[in-house]
C-alpha cells in the first residue's frame, strides 16, 4: 500500500486533489478501480492516507536531524530547509483544495504543522535560549507563531519558488530572523 501512496502522492502534489478522480488514480497505478477500492474505501481515505504518509516521511527526516550532534539553531535551519523544500514541491492548488474539499484532512495537516512548530521547533529554541544563545526576553512561542504565518503566505505564492532558491527563502524567513534574537550573531 505504501508503494501505491508513493506513486500517487506526486500526482496530488502536482495537480491538487479535486480534479484527480479514482479512475485517474487507478489508471496511473495500472490497477483496476475495484482493486483500488480494496485498499482505500474512498478518495477521501486515499487523500488522508497520502497526507499521513507525507508527515511520516517528514518525521523520519526530522528525527535524523534531531539526532545530529550540532547546535539547536543549526537543527532548526536544517528542518526549515527540508520543510520549505517539501512545501515548494506541492502546488498551491494542493493546499487550497485540501482546505476546501477535505477539511478533516486539512485539519490533520494543521495539527501536524503545529506539532512541528510548537513542539519540535519550540523545544529547540528553548534549548538554545537555555544555552544562552537566544536573548532571554524573546517570546519564543510568538516567534514560532509569526513564522507559521509567513510560511502559510508562502504556500499561496508559487512564483516565489521560481524567483528564489530554497536557501534564499530559508535565509530570509528563518536565518535572518534567528539572527535578530541571538545574543551572539556569530552562532549562525
Amino acid at each position: 500500500m505504501e508503494d501505491m501512496l508513493n506513486t500517487i502522492i506526486p500526482v496530488f502534489r502536482n495537480y491538487g486533489v479535486k480534479r484527480i478522480t479514482m479512475d485517474d488514480i487507478s489508471h496511473h497505478l495500472g490497477i483496476s478501480k475495484k482493486t483500488l477500492y480494496v485498499h482505500y474505501k474512498s478518495k477521501g481515505d486515499l487523500v488522508e492516507q497520502s497526507v499521513d504518509s507525507i508527515f511520516k516521511l517528514h518525521h523520519s527526516v526530522f528525527d535524523q536531524i534531531l539526532k545530529r550532534d550540532i547546535l539547536p539553531l543549526k537543527k532548526i535551519i536544517l528542518m526549515y530547509r527540508y520543510g520549505i523544500r517539501q512545501l515548494s514541491a506541492n502546488s498551491r492548488t494542493f493546499y487550497l483544495e485540501l482546505k476546501k474539499y477535505y477539511p478533516k484532512v486539512y485539519k490533520k495537516y494543521e495539527v501536524e504543522r503545529d506539532y512541528i512548530t510548537f513542539t519540535i521547533i519550540l523545544d529547540l529554541l528553548k534549548e538554545a535560549q537555555k544555552l544562552g544563545d537566544i536573548k532571554p526576553e524573546v517570546d519564543l512561542k510568538l516567534f514560532c507563531l509569526l513564522n507559521i504565518y509567513k510560511i502559510d503566505v508562502l504556500l499561496l505564492n508559487d512564483a516565489i519558488f521560481s524567483e528564489y532558491t530554497i536557501t534564499q527563502i530559508v535565509d530570509h524567513i528563518v536565518v535572518y530572523n534567528l539572527n535578530g534574537i541571538l545574543k551572539d550573531k556569530s552562532l549562525l
